[in-house]
């Protein structure tokens, strides 16, 4: 899942005490009231702390240009002055969508190597045309902090690493709880990958009982 921090948890670089990263944090620890449990299934996207500022007035703007549109009736306007309100609302709606895409620039990623403590990956995305959403989709496979298709030498790595150390087997379910569970572990984008890696490995007698 990807998480769009709201504006007021904007993020800064070279920052690791942001309100973005504690806001992050926050929903990364809890679920609810209790512990979040799948943590290794989030990522995050936040506000650049400058650039909130031109979208907060860009989004009154709107505002203002919607609110006249709507009370044309009332304010009495002619022709002319609803096609300029009307044209002022069309102008700060593409307005708001370019200060949006410029704002929300930070990818957050919680990472962990092996058992040491977590620590928040932020990565600028590119600008562009494309809503933040789709950026930081791209961004995340391109550098695989997302995976869509995994190797079976790799599952067969993470389970000799970690899940085979004390035991002889181990049941596909806990393998999937463990993959979205701990983030020193590669974050599959669904038990799909998962599986689709079990049924390439037993092809062959090189990986896998």
């Amino acid at each position: 899942r990807l998480v769009i921090l709201p504006p007021r948890a904007g993020h800064r670089a070279n920052r690791t005490d942001s309100t973005a990263v504690q806001a992050a944090t926050e929903i990364l620890d809890k679920h609810g009231n209790g512990p979040r449990l799948q943590r290794n299934m989030l990522i995050f996207v936040a506000a650049d702390q400058e650039l909130v500022l031109p979208l907060e007035q860009a989004t009154r703007a709107y505002l203002a240009w919607s609110s006249i549109v709507d009370d044309a009736d009332t304010l009495n306007l002619d022709a002319h002055q609803r096609h300029e309100a009307e044209n002022g609302k069309r102008r700060n709606d593409e307005n708001v969508g370019t200060r949006l895409n410029e704002a929300y620039c930070w990818l957050l990623v919680p990472t962990q190597e092996g058992t040491e403590p977590m620590h928040w990956e932020a990565t600028r995305l590119p600008g562009g045309q494309e809503s933040p959403a789709a950026k930081a989709a791209r961004k995340v496979r391109s550098s695989e902090q997302l995976i869509t298709r995994w190797s079976p030498v790799l599952l067969r790595m993470e389970l000799d690493r970690w899940l085979w150390t004390d035991e002889q087997h181990v049941g596909l379910k806990r393998v999937w709880q463990c993959l979205t569970s701990y983030l020193y572990l590669p974050r599959l984008r669904d038990e799909r990958v998962l599986l689709d890696a079990v049924r390439e490995g037993l092809r062959s007698k090189d990986y896998f009982a």
